[in-house]
């Protein structure tokens, strides 16, 4: 049987590297080799924008950030929805499993990231 695991991170907003507030939530389940992946956001200042969605792996000390799509961010509220196959992360040694975080990144150089039950995000510069 699979190994199968499901939770709840809470997204919040980064401006200048700094936390500011809960920006939404996204639901994440695992099992085996796929994650599927809701990304539920609340009123933003990115109306009508798009933001590039990725998963980050942690090793060896440094972040490996691997995009999984993009979501249209809007001002009411923002939703998207994903599936993740291990093949999908870039090379053979990531995997799903190994997944501590969530990263959306408007263009700005802000940032929206989850971390809570899977790990700590740290921003490399």
């Amino acid at each position: 049987m699979p190994q199968f695991k499901r939770f709840v991170a809470y997204l919040y907003y980064y401006e200048n590297d700094t936390k500011e507030y809960l920006a939404g939530f996204a639901r994440v389940e695992m099992r085996g080799d796929i994650c599927r992946l809701e990304i539920h956001l609340k009123g933003t200042e990115y109306a009508g924008q798009e933001g590039k969605v990725s998963l980050f792996i942690r090793r060896e000390g440094k972040i490996l950030a691997f995009p999984v799509g993009n979501m249209r961010l809007m001002s009411q509220s923002s939703d998207y929805s994903g599936r993740i196959s291990d093949g999908e992360l870039g090379d053979e040694t990531c995997h799903i499993q190994d997944v501590c975080g969530i990263l959306i990144q408007p263009a700005d150089g802000n940032f929206m990231a989850a971390s809570g039950t899977m790990g700590r995000y740290i921003r490399k510069k």
